[in-house]
């Protein structure tokens, strides 16, 4: 058993959100904060940060999705009128290129008043990302769907041939596959309760029927690619049945039902799978029609299950059945060399389960109770070397402001658990981690006054640090690293003079704050008087700023400014000078070059593009860190020291590309034993390092 060797490092809060996703960009991992009045983009280990605002008297609507297409950081949202009863009319699609500073967004599809945004899939496919969005009208039940792809310069829409209208069809979530070449789109008929499968080869679009339950209902639960074609497991109503049903798409996409079964009582059934098998777990909740209560598996090839049966339609000929009725939840089916493991979390009584896979049936060769404790946590966080890694959270307490909870990283070798206490009180982990080499980025999430608060940390497994000689230098590879802006230095204002600071204006000046509250739906505006018109703000203490932001009130946008600062507010040096600013796409950012820390700063406006002027926000950067180009960097011409390694030493070493050689090395008879002989051979260790196996022939 090897000792667990870990490195937590916490950037701190990401803050209150509905909802987070994390997507890696490159070796940067960002989390993607989702609230009604923002989308928030943020590496905290980095220092980088993106906000995402929706138009004056909008808010952001809960579906959205982010997803990275070459380099680029593509956000998928949407947008809904306060005044509209939570109706979605807006979808746009916000791009941030990679080292870059600012967010480029356009519109992609405007739904009729009435209409709430359904649902939206995002898929990579054939090196262009496509977007599949649904909307739907609460009062005439009536969907619309449209599709758009981005090459990473322009949009456009997609007219891949769909069934009729009249059949009055959805996308579905998560029901967007890329398999082979071919794009597989799985929608709903509503209007006739039929499941299709639209294929799209070579930009030439079939569709076909999959299920036909007219009279009834049917509910997909999702697909899964194993060997190469697409399985789709979906549940048919007809009744006072369910049929759970899991059908193969074949290579010349037509389908075979592989299993069908058809209870009496409530049933669940789950799909999980590695290279070699699906594996099935089948729970009946609640006995009826003489079938008992509990939960059974089995495992299928890609030709059939291991009970010899192409298609299991009764539950006589489900495999391993047991009358256990604890409620099983899978958390990882995965492979560790050639064995295969399935990791479970089970609820009354709480545990948290690892089996191996031992022929056809499952061996439990680590059981963890979580007896006493309330909704304990266990989360698969993924796979290092051959080794899965869990998050779990033992006495969790949900009486108490914030929740309390022990954290621990555990870690299973093929042979046993082992556990490593992890010194903060969170409650989940939540959304699932990003891996990158040997480092779990994970977002942990706390209850705090009946709101989720959001916190970002890195988990390091490293146990070895190196530095690579060359040239008689010690040497470590050091990442590019995009240019960053400074720290937004102005607080969130709830007055002119609180928390610190005091904000005026030439006009309406009482309420010269509201720029600076954080609040879209605020403003501060000059209303019918004429320009010129100053606004201003004065720091506590003297600030050197080298960036500035404005976030107009709709259209009523500025043309010409002077940027102003001072340190007596009667003497003022001019900073920056902007003419002909026509242009604006929700914030416009200016960089300033200014090295001279200033206590006063003032915005003089001479000319507007409207017959007003008004901002949602005012924000003042100072000097960020410049953009560092990726190099090997010279730690020491001398052999370094062990704390030399610690601090400066490289984790990983996947940039050197290093890729599994073989080496033949014939070996000389030195001796002999007996009636054998012995061989000998010197291996230089210096040149050949991380042996991983040696053959003897």
């Amino acid at each position: 058993m090897t000792e667990i060797k870990m490195k937590f490092t916490d950037a701190g809060e990401l803050g209150p959100a509905n909802s987070v996703t994390q997507v890696r960009n490159g070796k940067s991992v960002f989390s993607v904060l989702h609230n009604e009045s923002n989308l928030l983009i943020s590496n905290k280990h980095e220092n980088i940060q993106y906000l995402i605002t929706p138009r004056p008297g909008y808010r952001i609507y809960s579906s959205n999705k982010t997803i990275v297409l070459e380099d680029k950081l593509c956000v998928i949202w949407s947008e809904y009128p306060t005044s509209n009863n939570y109706n979605a009319n807006q979808a746009y699609l916000s791009v941030i290129e990679k080292g870059s500073s600012t967010v480029n967004t356009r519109a992609l599809f405007s739904l009729e008043i009435g209409y709430l945004l359904n649902t939206i899939n995002t898929i990579i496919h054939n090196g262009e990302l496509l977007i599949f969005i649904t909307g739907y009208n609460s009062t005439s039940k009536q969907y619309t769907n449209a599709i758009f792809s981005y090459n990473g310069s322009t949009t456009s829409t997609k007219t891949y041939s769909l069934p009729n209208n009249y059949y009055n069809l959805r996308f579905l979530n998560n029901g967007v596959y890329s398999v082979n070449g071919k794009l597989y789109i799985i929608c709903m008929s509503e209007s006739y309760n039929m499941l299709h499968l639209v294929v799209v080869d070579n930009e030439v679009s079939t569709f076909k029927v999959l299920y036909n339950n007219y009279s009834n209902s049917i509910s997909f639960n999702k697909g899964i690619v194993f060997k190469n074609n697409l399985y789709v497991q979906y549940n048919a109503f007809t009744g006072s049945s369910t049929f759970f049903l899991l059908d193969k798409i074949d290579s010349d996409n037509t389908s075979q039902n592989i299993l069908a079964l058809n209870p009496s009582g409530s049933m669940s059934l789950e799909i999980e799978s590695t290279e070699d098998y699906m594996f099935t777990l089948i729970r009946i909740n609640n006995t009826g029609g003489g079938y008992t209560a509990g939960f059974g598996y089995d495992f299928f090839d890609g030709n059939s299950f291991t009970g010899s049966v192409a298609r299991i339609d009764s539950f006589a000929k489900i495999k391993n059945f047991t009358t256990d009725r604890s409620t099983y939840q899978i958390l990882c089916f995965t492979k560790i060399k050639d064995e295969h493991y399935i990791s479970m979390r089970v609820q009354s009584p709480n545990r948290f389960d690892i089996y191996k896979k031992t022929g056809d049936s499952l061996t439990r060769i680590v059981s963890k109770s979580f007896a006493g404790n309330n909704n304990p946590g266990c989360t698969y966080m993924g796979t290092i070397n051959d080794e899965l890694y869990f998050d779990l959270t033992y006495d969790l307490t949900t009486t108490t402001n914030p929740w309390t909870g022990l954290h621990y990283l555990a870690k299973f070798d093929g042979e046993s658990l082992t556990e490593l206490k992890i010194d903060k009180s969170y409650a989940y982990m939540s959304p699932e981690p990003v891996i990158i080499g040997k480092t779990f980025h994970v977002v942990y999430r706390q209850y705090f006054n009946s709101t989720n608060i959001y916190y970002s940390a890195k988990i390091s497994l490293s146990q070895f640090k190196h530095l690579i000689h060359n040239n008689g230098e010690y040497k470590k590879w050091v990442e590019e690293k995009a240019a960053t802006d400074g720290a937004s230095v102005i607080p969130t204002m709830t007055s002119n003079l609180l928390p610190n600071g005091e904000a005026s204006a030439s006009v309406n000046g009482n309420v010269a704050y509201v720029a600076l509250d954080k609040n879209s739906g605020t403003a501060w505006s000059i209303g019918t008087n004429p320009l010129p018109a100053w606004w201003q703000y004065m720091f506590p203490e003297a600030k050197t700023i080298a960036k500035y932001k404005l976030s107009p009130n709709g259209t009523f946008t500025p043309q010409a400014w002077t940027f102003l600062g001072s340190n007596d507010n009667s003497n003022w040096t001019i900073i920056d000078t902007q003419v002909g600013q026509t242009v604006w796409n929700g914030t416009n950012q200016y960089n300033v070059s200014n090295t001279v820390s200033y206590k006063y700063y003032r915005f003089n406006f001479t000319i507007m593009n409207s017959t007003n002027l008004g901002f949602i926000e005012l924000e003042m950067l100072e000097q960020g860190e410049p953009a560092i180009p990726a190099h090997w960097q010279t730690i020491s011409t001398s052999t370094p020291s062990i704390d030399t390694f610690k601090t400066d030493g490289m984790e990983d070493l996947s940039v050197l590309d290093r890729k599994p050689t073989a080496f033949v090395n014939p070996m000389s008879v030195t001796g002999t034993i007996g009636s054998g002989k012995v061989f000998k051979k010197n291996v230089d260790l210096k040149k050949l390092f991380e042996i991983q196996s040696l053959i003897v022939k």
